[in-house]
């Protein structure tokens, strides 16, 4: 379970702008230059962080109560599709469904940015 969701983001944001970092350095040839990941991120990543986090809120914002409600339950609460559905008195397949579902419009939502 997650004490701190926002640092929780925060950090998967900021872990997601340095692999796309490491990433555009070795594909553009500089391989021999990529970080150690014990370094700290630059300025300029922690704001595209920081932005790639806000456009996830953003999106989170849009998918319906339920859907955002049972992604949640699965991503930052680590529950189990049958401990999500027990809970809320759904089936497993309605929480497969409500994840694939909330998963598919914020990966589009994401790249639409």
């Amino acid at each position: 379970m997650v004490d701190n969701v926002q640092a929780f983001l925060v950090r998967t944001a900021v872990n997601i702008a340095i692999d796309n970092y490491r990433r555009e350095r070795f594909f553009a040839g500089i391989a021999s230059d990529v970080r150690n990941s014990e370094t700290a991120p630059l300025q300029d990543e922690i704001v595209a962080a920081r932005a790639s986090l806000k456009r996830a809120e953003e999106g989170l914002s849009r998918l319906n109560p339920r859907t955002r409600e049972i992604l949640l339950m699965h991503r930052l609460e680590n529950m189990k599709y049958r401990d999500i559905a027990k809970q809320l008195a759904i089936s497993e397949s309605a929480v497969e469904k409500h994840i694939a579902k909330g998963t598919l419009f914020l990966g589009k939502w994401m790249e639409g940015w």
